[in-house]
């Protein structure tokens, strides 16, 4: 719902949601029903287990809804800058283990460039004191900087959030891009086999 919507402000309308549109309502439902205080839930962090009233589907459902009150964004900022260690805020109480794209995104609320570089330092200390070569770990656990977890995983796309928050950064580079894409496959409902 989100990527659709930036889409559709990028492109000053939401034409090409349309097959798509029955989906996201009911997702949209599902949110409102489900997504502010979930019950035990399997989330992207699979790794970690089932989890009760998981932030993941809440905040989800909070920018899908939108009702995400401003103040939100930095309240959560100052709490990773109570919670941050040497090298990265845990993504979790019951863990040291940090999630570098998530922590990415997250430093991204930040207003205050300060923050910003408070978060984002400790990854930065990661990657350059660890023994392990892994392809960019995004993940590790914060308390030793020779863990490694996992790596080379398109989440990594996640470390360029701050880039595309900057529009006039994003334009400039994305004005760059010479590629003409074409002749890609089909939607699957449009290929009568």
């Amino acid at each position: 719902m989100l990527l659709c919507d930036a889409i559709a402000h990028a492109d000053h309308n939401a034409n090409f949601v349309s097959p798509w549109w029955p989906k996201l309502s009911q997702w949209a439902e599902y949110l409102e029903k489900y997504g502010l205080d979930p019950e035990e839930q399997l989330c992207t962090d699979d790794f970690m287990g089932h989890l009760v009233h998981n932030a993941n589907l809440s905040i989800k459902a909070i920018l899908g809804l939108n009702i995400f009150p401003p103040t939100l964004a930095q309240e959560e900022i100052a709490q990773y800058r109570q919670v941050v260690e040497a090298l990265g805020v845990p993504v979790d109480s019951r863990t040291k283990v940090t999630k570098t794209d998530w922590s990415i995104w997250s430093a991204t609320l930040a207003s205050d460039p300060a923050d910003f570089q408070a978060l984002i330092s400790p990854i930065y200390d990661y990657v350059n004191q660890t023994s392990t070569r892994d392809p960019v770990a995004d993940s590790y656990d914060t308390s030793n900087v020779h863990s490694g977890g996992m790596h080379a995983r398109p989440v990594v796309g996640g470390f360029f959030i701050k880039m595309l928050a900057d529009r006039s950064l994003w334009r400039k580079w994305s004005a760059r891009d010479t590629l003409q894409p074409a002749n890609w496959a089909p939607h699957p409902s449009q290929n009568p086999n």
